[in-house]
């Protein structure tokens, strides 16, 4: 019975250690030096207020097996606004730029990994 209480435990152990380094990992946000297609993403009044502070803003990519797809991303300013005015958010949420590139970091209209918010652009 010790045996498999051992054996339990220790395999509780293995997944909560590899679970906290795919959250770890899938969390830490890229940030791109060279941008040749920028990345702009919507969001609240939060957003603005957390920059005025300089505090970090991070727009996730996707968590806990694909439950969440990743943040909402857009090649051209102008189609999030268009979504903005189309979802009926555009007294609530703003037009943001963030730290990758179109190319390499968004798939189906989401981000594909965590980015950083660099600044309203609306």
């Amino acid at each position: 019975m010790k045996q498999i209480i051992k054996k339990v435990i220790i395999i509780v152990l293995i997944l909560a250690v590899a679970t906290f380094l795919e959250f770890n990992d899938k969390t830490t946000p890229v940030i791109r030096k060279d941008i040749t297609n920028p990345i702009y993403t919507i969001g609240d009044s939060n957003y603005s207020q957390a920059l005025s502070e300089n505090r970090g803003v991070v727009k996730f990519g996707p968590l806990f097996g694909g439950i969440y797809p990743g943040g909402k991303a857009f090649g051209k300013i102008e189609d999030a606004e268009l979504f903005l005015k189309t979802e009926g958010l555009s007294n609530d949420f703003g037009v943001y730029k963030l730290s990758g590139d179109y190319s390499f970091d968004v798939t189906d209209g989401f981000t594909n990994k965590s980015l950083v918010v660099i600044e309203k652009v609306n």
